[in-house]
């Protein structure tokens, strides 16, 4: 989803990327519910999209609340094929 994202980003202006942004959100929910289940207590955007300070070059910050212990590096690998 992301790499599909910055494809496009160049011919999006500032209002465009944050609807295209708002757009993905809740399939970006869908797939972290399916890959956690009931372990999955939130997700939620922070960074510049936040604070309305994004640029062309931005990155999209997404935070997971999970229940349990946590390995962090084992997430990111179950994650990176989304990345």
């Amino acid at each position: 989803m992301h790499k599909v994202f910055r494809k496009k980003k160049a011919n999006m202006d500032k209002d465009e990327r944050l609807k295209k942004v708002k757009e993905i959100l809740p399939k970006v929910k869908e797939i972290l519910s399916n890959i956690y289940g009931d372990r999955l207590l939130d997700v939620f955007l922070y960074g510049s999209f936040t604070r309305n300070s994004f640029t062309e070059e931005s990155d999209i910050d997404i935070a997971l609340v999970l229940k349990g212990e946590v390995n962090r590096i084992k997430e990111i690998k179950k994650l990176y094929v989304y990345l």
